[in-house]
């Protein structure tokens, strides 16, 4: 929604603007900051094998850092360690051994002796703690000698609820093993029941989201090729742009394997959105200089030093915009999952620009005929 209502925006808002305040943009004109841009261009194409071999040693290497880079379910991670809900639970576990509760429910009919047997399967589980269920505590009392109140915590509309109580950490391996154990007990006794809980619905959204973002993500490269070849009019082009973006976001993620440190599950799916369509921009706005020159009738070193020079300014401009806008907010959110992702975008606008200028310049020159 962001980006088509900039579009509208840019096309029909900016040009007004521009021509009603054109005398003061003259008044207050300035010498342009950024230093001639000619000998970067210049150095790129004198070193353009070397950056070829470049892109094809680091591919490898960073789409394998990307794809085993650490990340994390337990959203609790990302809030700040003082919040008064964080500090009770840390005190939970510490006190009482206790880390995650998963909750049984199950028919009301099921007898006696059989969920207490079913208590007892999923006390003997590792991990486990504690086991609290109704039958297991008021055993031989016939139910109306027990206050409703206590009742209707345990049983309700045909219905009884055990806590089991856990010692290992949400969203972790152990955990989700449990997890099956129990399932595999309980559905033994009542094919029906279900076994909820923090662990159980975080099991379940790492099982989606990890489908998820596969789907979304070929989506979006079909979509994003789909686009440049109808824009460019070329089947090469998007493979050209589409290799050159995807090194930078793997780059960008794979940094994470080498530091070992593990970013929230959603962020690789934003930040594969978000730099895929900056850095689209960049590249687009050099292949649009390029093909120009080319057919003004320069050779194709010539139109690639010409591209380079004149996108130059407006690539490093909006990669500091980008960088500046999140980097800010990294610095500040003491929520861990916003300072994260804001963190990678600020590092994917810089890694970026640095392939659209050192690199896709000499894959523009060498792929210049297959294009």
């Amino acid at each position: 929604k962001g980006v088509a209502i900039g579009i509208v925006t840019s096309v029909c808002v900016l040009p007004s603007i521009l021509l009603q305040f054109d005398k003061y943009i003259d008044k207050f004109h300035h010498k342009v900051l950024l230093p001639d841009l000619t000998g970067l261009a210049q150095f790129t194409l004198n070193h353009r094998k070397g950056f070829i071999i470049l892109f094809l040693l680091m591919f490898i290497p960073a789409f394998y850092a990307q794809q085993n880079a650490p990340v994390y379910y337990n959203l609790d991670r990302s809030l700040p360690r003082d919040m008064p809900s964080i500090v009770a639970s840390n005190k939970l576990k510490s006190d009482y051994n206790m880390s995650t509760i998963h909750f049984i429910i199950l028919k009301d009919e099921l007898s006696t002796a059989r969920v207490r047997k079913m208590t007892e399967e999923i006390e003997n589980l590792e991990g486990i703690e504690s086991v609290v269920a109704y039958n297991k505590y008021i055993n031989a009392v016939p139910d109306f000698f027990v206050p409703q109140e206590i009742r209707d915590i345990f049983k309700k509309d045909g219905y009884q609820l055990i806590m089991v109580t856990s010692a290992y950490e949400t969203a972790t391996d152990k955990v989700a093993k449990q997890i099956d154990h129990i399932n595999k007990i309980v559905k033994a006794y009542d094919p029906d029941a279900t076994v909820t809980g923090e662990a159980v619905l975080s099991k379940d959204l790492i099982n989606v989201a990890d489908e998820d973002f596969k789907v979304t993500g070929y989506i979006s490269i079909f979509t994003f090729s789909l686009v440049v070849a109808i824009l460019f009019k070329s089947v090469s082009i998007p493979v050209i742009i589409g290799l050159s973006i995807e090194l930078a976001i793997f780059i960008n993620q794979g940094i994470q394997y080498f530091t070992g440190n593990a970013i929230p599950f959603i962020a690789p799916i934003v930040i594969s959105c978000v730099q895929l369509g900056a850095t689209c921009d960049y590249a687009n706005l050099m292949i649009s200089r390029f093909q120009e020159e080319i057919q003004n009738g320069h050779d194709r070193i010539t139109a690639v030093k010409i591209a380079a020079k004149t996108s130059y300014s407006s690539i490093i401009t909006s990669s500091m915009v980008l960088f500046c806008a999140t980097f800010g907010v990294a610095m500040v959110s003491k929520i861990e999952i916003i300072s994260s992702i804001c963190l990678l975008l600020a590092r994917g606008a810089l890694i970026s620009s640095a392939i659209i200028i050192f690199i896709l310049p000499s894959i523009l020159e060498t792929c210049e005929p297959l294009i």
